[in-house]
């Protein structure tokens, strides 16, 4: 690196990890900032990107484990090798301002090998749109001649024993007016759906999608389909919903709480031969000052493990969870498989243990 950069970094200010990082540690990695502002920016232009430039002011190697952004349309390229003392690095992120508008902000976490915190970049941007017609505004066909503006709703966290609504704009951009019925496929039993009985020719219209969470404990992933019918036919690309269920954290917010931590939080396996079983062992800790309860445990396909939900782990203990799997496919396939916990901590509720294995 030149000198430029050199100076950089020796100017760069303490850094102070995130909330649920422990205060009492040092980060190794040392970034020139720890956001970055890309001010007005045109929707048509496309991504944009921006260079953080990071040193390991450690004593030791260390090696990026994986990164974390908070939306599909911000992605990081950054050294995968260790990092050693002294050496400064390059951490490239790259945003796309595609159907956004107005102030936006987007999180990237970094995770490095051997430690249960985090580093937390932030990324800002005022975009401005694109002017658009309606294939622009609403580019998902759901059935016949009615669009919509998405095709995927999350509703991210839901407490228990809460109700939450979000709402799905849709057009009819046929010659005429069309009737309109939505039905829900899924295993939720949660889910319903609002929408207008009937739409005239371009005229638009509103979803509105409510999870309604059981009075009984009802925790992790749940995933629903919303088919729409247009004229009596049912429309062949259908509408996604999740949302992920957990505690009711807004009494929660003082006092003693529980701190889930994780080693590893990531494992690639590198080249494995197809057929061979492949473990890895989950060291799962509580640095709270409150028990910590294993509310569910999701497991992506070929993946098993051997914890259990409802497992309580006492402050400042911690147990071990195995999970396996089989390697498949042929030589050059890669895969990448996770274990979702869902806890109690309130700082962070679900948490992706993730491994990847390549097929030689």
């Amino acid at each position: 690196m030149n000198n430029l950069r050199k100076t950089i970094i020796a100017a760069a200010v303490t850094i102070a990890p995130l909330s649920y990082a422990s205060a009492d540690t040092e980060w190794p990695l040392l970034f020139d900032s720890l956001e970055y502002d890309f001010g007005e920016i045109d929707e048509a232009d496309g991504i944009v990107s921006h260079t953080f430039i990071f040193a390991n002011t450690s004593d030791n190697p260390v090696t990026i484990d994986y990164v974390s952004t908070s939306c599909g349309c911000t992605t990081a390229s950054y050294p995968t090798e260790p990092i050693m003392p002294a050496e400064l690095c390059e951490f490239t992120v790259n945003f796309n301002p595609a159907r956004t508008e107005g102030r936006v902000y987007r999180d990237v976490e970094v995770f490095v090998k051997g430690r249960h915190d985090c580093m937390g970049l932030m990324l800002m941007a005022t975009v401005k749109p694109a002017p658009m017609g309606i294939k622009q505004m609403y580019p998902h066909v759901l059935a016949g001649s009615i669009r919509s503006n998405i095709y995927h709703t999350a509703f991210g966290y839901i407490a228990q024993r809460s109700t939450e609504s979000k709402g799905v704009a849709i057009v009819n951009d046929g010659d005429k007016a069309v009737s309109i019925k939505a039905t829900v496929s899924g295993t939720s039993n949660i889910l319903t759906v609002e929408c207008p009985p009937s739409l005239d020719a371009q005229k638009a219209g509103n979803l509105l999608l409510t999870y309604t969470m059981p009075q009984n404990d009802k925790y992790g992933t749940v995933n629903d389909t919303v088919w729409l019918w247009c004229d009596g036919v049912k429309g062949d690309v259908p509408l996604i919903v999740n949302a992920i269920c957990t505690d009711d954290f807004s009494k929660s917010q003082s006092g003693r709480q529980p701190k889930l931590t994780t080693d590893p939080s990531y494992k690639d396996f590198g080249e494995q031969k197809a057929g061979k079983i492949i473990k890895q062992k989950f060291i799962i800790g509580n640095e709270g000052e409150a028990d910590l309860i294993i509310r569910a445990v999701e497991l992506s396909e070929g993946i098993t493990a051997d914890l259990k939900p409802n497992t309580t782990i006492r402050p400042g203990e911690n147990v071990e969870m195995t999970a396996a799997t089989v390697v498949k496919g042929t030589s050059g396939y890669s895969y990448a498989g996770s274990v979702n916990l869902i806890t109690n901590d309130p700082v962070r509720p679900r948490r992706e243990l993730r491994l990847t294995i390549h097929t030689r």
